[in-house]
């Protein structure tokens, strides 16, 4: 312990020693003058005064752009030279916000205030329909109205897609437009409970008188803002008579004889919720309503008959019988196609070729008149309950299958077939 004791205490020395030779041989720093010190401490507080925090910050380059007002906002991003495309796509995207947010806070006033014990009322859903409707046409009215575009050639634009055909109103004005919209909006609720009740099959004769009257009012106030070619393209595209003759009569060899079609259904009144039809839930019109509907439409079908010419009604018809097959048979055409793949895909499954798997199709289909010959006659001569008649005719077609499977695909051929039944189950 004093060993120790000794030796630090000659450290200390030694370090003390050290300390005084470096005092005695570093210069000496100079000392500033009294205007060294001031100009210093001038330096120092203008450092002080110039430093970001204490800096006036610029204002925000967005907030001198942007606005509440979009004609206003649109102005100031074509003055700093954004691209037209650009400018679309900003102001649309924002003025679609804005209408969303006035939707979201709508809907969300109406749960708030919804009492879960109780079934929601049809004029509920109708008058929320027409809250959304109408925010719509106010949001593309706006939009129209700040690029003199349509609708349809902003979307297009915005999407970066190939445009959904033609716009039906693109030969009409922005404000022409915008008046169209209010026109439909006052009579669109009624219009709708009516054809509502043609659906259900709850309609009378006085429900297919009104919407004819309905009708004729909104095309004589459509009349009082648009002027006569305006209406009659509008007609032409818009019309319930126009929507009567693209969906129930056979299509028009020109556009002259579809204008020609029209025009006969617009003076008959003829639209596709005063045609004699099944309703959607698969009830039939009241008699009383069914026998006027059905009266209607075959004077329309004569008087279109001595229109067109009964050469061509037929040649109609006939054109129309061609398409229909034709897309039947592109439609069997797809449904084949998958059903092979799948088929493909479950033989690999169980060991099977896809050559295997596909000489087996071939065969089935060669196979197909007879054995749907067989199998209907089979039907005609079994016995039981439905469920027992089903059940043997999905043993007779599995047993057919099977022996056809172990033909082209060998023993593998029944365990393929066993996973097609269960795939059917």
């Amino acid at each position: 312990m004093k060993r120790f004791v000794q030796i630090s205490l000659l450290l200390n020395v030694v370090l003390l020693a050290a300390a005084g030779w470096r005092g005695r041989h570093e210069p000496l720093m100079p000392r500033p003058l009294r205007g060294e010190v001031s100009e210093a401490l001038q330096n120092s507080a203008r450092g002080q005064r110039s430093s970001p925090a204490s800096r006036p910050q610029p204002s925000n380059a967005w907030s001198s752009i942007a606005g509440d007002d979009p004609r206003q906002f649109i102005a100031h991003l074509r003055a700093i030279g954004c691209p037209e495309q650009t400018i679309r796509d900003i102001v649309v995207m924002q003025v679609c916000r804005e209408y969303r947010n006035r939707l979201l806070a709508v809907e969300t006033d109406d749960a708030r205030a919804w009492d879960y014990t109780k079934q929601q009322s049809r004029d509920h859903w109708r008058d929320r329909n027409e809250q959304r409707a109408d925010l719509r046409d106010e949001m593309i009215s706006k939009l129209e109205s700040l690029f003199g575009q349509s609708w349809m050639s902003l979307t297009t634009s915005l999407r970066g897609g190939p445009e959904w055909g033609r716009d039906p109103l693109e030969s009409l004005s922005v404000e022409a437009r915008r008046q169209i919209r209010e026109v439909n909006a006052i009579y669109r609720r009624e219009l709708d409970q009516l054809q509502q009740k043609k659906w259900t099959g709850d309609s009378d004769m006085a429900d297919m008188a009104r919407l004819c009257d309905l009708e004729r009012q909104k095309r004589a106030q459509l009349a009082s803002i648009l002027s006569p070619p305006e209406l009659e393209e509008y007609l032409y595209r818009q019309s319930p008579a126009a929507d009567y003759v693209r969906r129930n009569q056979p299509q028009a060899k020109s556009e002259a004889e579809f204008r020609a079609m029209v025009k006969l259904a617009l003076d008959m009144e003829m639209s596709e919720a005063t045609d004699a039809r099944r309703s959607g839930y698969n009830m039939a019109d009241p008699d009383d309503t069914r026998r006027e509907a059905e009266q209607r439409r075959a004077e329309f079908e004569q008087r279109l008959k001595d229109l067109l010419g009964e050469t061509r009604l037929a040649e109609q018809k006939a054109e129309e019988q061609a398409r229909e097959a034709e897309a039947a048979r592109a439609e069997k055409a797809r449904d084949e196609q998958r059903v092979q793949q799948e088929l493909t895909a479950m033989a690999a499954e169980v060991g099977v070729s896809a050559e295997d798997a596909g000489r087996f199709w071939k065969r089935m289909k060669e196979l197909e008149p007879m054995l749907d010959s067989k199998f209907k006659e089979m039907e005609k001569n079994l016995t039981g309950t439905p469920q027992e008649k089903q059940k043997q005719m999905a043993a007779a077609e599995k047993a057919e299958f099977e022996r056809v499977a172990i033909e082209t695909m060998g023993e593998r051929g029944r365990a393929l077939v066993e996973k097609m039944a269960k795939k059917g189950d």
